[in-house]
């Protein structure tokens, strides 16, 4: 290593202690940082343990683009799988107070940060639901994992970074709407490390009958998994009339592999 890479390392890693220092004493100060960049500039985030990236503003961004471009004042957006809630609190400001989000999170520590986060922002409209969307209504055993979103349905996935488990409430999109008689989705966004073909068999009269959009992440370790969930996704949607678009990699491959989709009607 050049005497050049040495110095680039070193200031790269300074770099990452400086926000970490500042993030940490925000939170031992009872202060939550502004979002720095992006649709959601400005924002207030606690990320608990999660990624810098969502301060930096560049978490996702493309899906954090057709967010913003794809809803309007009024929708209701469901954020199936919604961590500690960053695109919960981006829709809503969206939304405003003629719309609705419900965020989705059966992981407690995640569902406390979300509503942390929307009492930050002053977001009443944002619902919190503490279960897990899937393609029956009842109870299932969730797998956690140490990183905050990584948790999965036990028979979707083992995470990689397994920590614990435990019992959950699960609900169907379809038997959700029916119980709470809530206004249907305008926008729906899955992300359930795995199980994003179980949520949309649980939503088959959601689909045929009130058409949301839809943005779909799938994920695997292995790249020709990933592409097989995506286009079971695809195969799935289609029946019922969607056309679906890929997104730009929020992600490098590597050991990892990460793909989005919007759908439309």
């Amino acid at each position: 290593m050049t005497i050049v890479s040495h110095l680039d390392w070193l200031c790269s890693l300074l770099r990452k202690c400086r926000h970490r220092v500042r993030y940490l004493a925000w939170r031992f100060l009872g202060w939550a940082p502004r979002v720095e960049t992006g649709p959601g500039k400005g924002l207030r985030l606690d990320i608990g343990g999660t990624t810098e990236l969502f301060l930096h503003g560049k978490y996702e961004s493309p899906v954090q683009e057709v967010v913003s471009s794809l809803l309007d004042k009024g929708n209701v957006f469901f954020d199936i799988g919604a961590n500690i809630g960053f695109f919960s609190i981006l829709a809503a400001r969206i939304v405003g107070p003629t719309g609705a989000v419900y965020a989705f999170e059966p992981v407690p520590e995640n569902a406390s940060l979300i509503e942390k986060n929307a009492h930050l922002n002053r977001l009443d409209k944002i619902k919190v639901i503490k279960l897990a969307v899937a393609s029956r209504t009842g109870k299932e055993e969730l797998l956690l994992a140490r990183y905050a979103g990584g948790a999965v349905l036990k028979g979707f996935g083992i995470p990689p970074d397994l920590s614990g488990s435990l019992t959950v409430e699960t609900s169907t999109v379809d038997d959700f709407l029916l119980g709470q008689k809530v206004r249907p989705p305008d926008i729906v966004k899955i992300d359930v490390e795995g199980a994003e073909l179980d949520v949309l068999h649980g939503m088959v009269d959601t689909l045929r009958n009130r058409g949301p959009k839809l943005i779909i992440e799938v994920d695997d370790g292995n790249e020709q998994k990933c592409e097989e969930k995506l286009k079971s996704c695809r195969e799935f949607i289609s029946g019922f009339g969607y056309r679906t678009e890929l997104l730009p990699n929020s992600y490098k491959d590597g050991h990892w592999f990460v793909r989005h989709i919007v759908a439309q009607r």
